[in-house]
């Protein structure tokens, strides 16, 4: 089933859909007409945090700046979670929920110049998203993990927690968090818009390389998490390295897409 702002109604609509609330109550609906034993996979893709950052009045934050209505919007996308999982559990036994709770994108409100929304950087605010996941009875049961990773490592890890690493389809790219070693090997991104930037990060090492200027940005984020201070002339080698990851992430992946 695929339900919408058309198809759920709600109080509140925009351009990106409609209040989390009838949302998240269509969902607990559709999993309570299913049989109490019958496996589902529901998706639910919140658009609180979204410009222009709306949110019922009451948020503890400051409602006259830009984060502020960022951080209330993010306060409400909280309490619709709490929602969906308060129903969910009056349907299912908690153990018997897998959930994954993970963020699109990070958002920047100008902590490096010029840098605001998503889009047009790889900065650390930009890049950094919640992934977090609900799996009782399995091995990530009260684990947290410092390993670096990206999207690419949701769908393995789910199928793992499933039992299910086998059936994985043949191109699925990325590694389960369940089987990634904790160092080595490099996690990368690249800008969907405006100048093409590419970005490879290994262990305390993040480097950001300029493609139309073949201009590097390194930064050691452990001694430098606000990635101030560009390291890219004092370390050639480990830009060069990270550089050639970064690149080569970018041609596979916009291969990819032209497929």
């Amino acid at each position: 089933m695929r339900a919408d702002a058309g198809t759920i109604g709600g109080e509140i609509e925009s351009s990106f859909g409609i209040d989390e609330e009838a949302t998240v109550d269509a969902l607990v609906r559709w999993v309570g007409s299913l049989p109490r034993t019958q496996p589902f996979l529901a998706c639910y893709l919140p658009i609180a945090g979204h410009h222009p950052y709306a949110s019922p009045p009451g948020g503890p934050f400051p409602r006259d700046t830009q984060l502020g209505n960022y951080e209330n919007a993010l306060h409400y996308a909280d309490r619709a979670l709490r929602r969906l999982w308060d129903g969910l559990q009056r349907l299912r036994p908690a153990e018997d929920l897998l959930l994954c709770v993970v963020g699109d994108h990070g958002q920047a409100f100008g902590e490096h110049p010029g840098n605001f929304g998503h889009s047009f950087d790889l900065y650390e605010e930009n890049l950094r998203v919640p992934l977090c996941f609900h799996a009782a009875g399995t091995a990530l049961a009260g684990a947290t993990t410092q390993a670096i990773c990206s999207h690419l490592a949701v769908v393995p890890t789910l199928l793992d927690l499933l039992g299910l690493p086998d059936t994985a389809p043949p191109r699925l790219r990325g590694s389960s968090l369940l089987r990634r070693p904790t160092t080595g090997g490099s996690t990368c991104a690249f800008t969907d818009w405006g100048e093409l930037l590419v970005a490879a990060r290994q262990g305390r090492w993040k480097l950001i390389h300029e493609v139309a200027n073949a201009r590097d940005r390194l930064f050691d984020l452990d001694a430098d998490p606000g990635e101030r201070t560009n390291l890219a002339t004092a370390q050639p080698e480990v830009a060069r390295t990270l550089r050639a990851a970064a690149l080569a992430f970018a041609q596979a992946a916009q291969q990819g897409i032209g497929r």
